[in-house]
């Protein structure tokens, strides 16, 4: 099995604290690589970089066609979410963002209209949902008020 290749966009707390143990664990297992670490801090992506073993860094990535790049992890603030997504999605490789996954509703449905148009995949980063401390609250709030459906 070939490893998925992936570049990450923002190498700030978020991808140091979260994503990369993570990252480190897959590569281990053979499951991913990473292909690119980019940051408006070149240091930061560089040292990033370092730790994940890729072979690229910077402060911007430039997917294309051809560059054996399969998916990114967009984690940048979220006002260039859109933008940085829109890219890798428009060259047929799928986009896993930190939340929120836009800041308009029409960027994130231009998001997903070219995710589909590709054949790539948009996926947004909610992982905090897992944490047992959500669920503690999620056995109490049913408890005080009942099954809630919807918020």
């Amino acid at each position: 099995m070939t490893a998925a290749r992936y570049d990450i966009v923002g190498c700030g707390a978020v991808v140091q604290q979260y994503h990369l143990p993570v990252l480190k664990l897959l590569q281990q297992d053979l499951e991913v690589s990473v292909a690119g670490c980019y940051d408006n801090d070149v240091a930061l992506a560089e040292r990033v970089a370092e730790l994940l073993g890729a072979d690229r860094h910077g402060a911007a990535a430039e997917p294309h066609e051809g560059d054996g790049v399969d998916a990114a992890v967009v984690a940048t603030p979220p006002p260039s979410h859109a933008e940085i997504a829109g890219a890798y999605l428009r060259t047929g490789k799928s986009a896993f963002v930190e939340k929120p996954l836009t800041t308009r509703a029409s960027e994130a449905a231009e998001l997903v209209n070219e995710a589909g148009k590709r054949g790539a995949r948009v996926a947004v980063d909610h992982f905090w949902r897992f944490y047992p401390s959500a669920n503690v609250a999620r056995r109490w709030l049913r408890d005080q008020v009942g099954d809630v459906d919807r918020v």
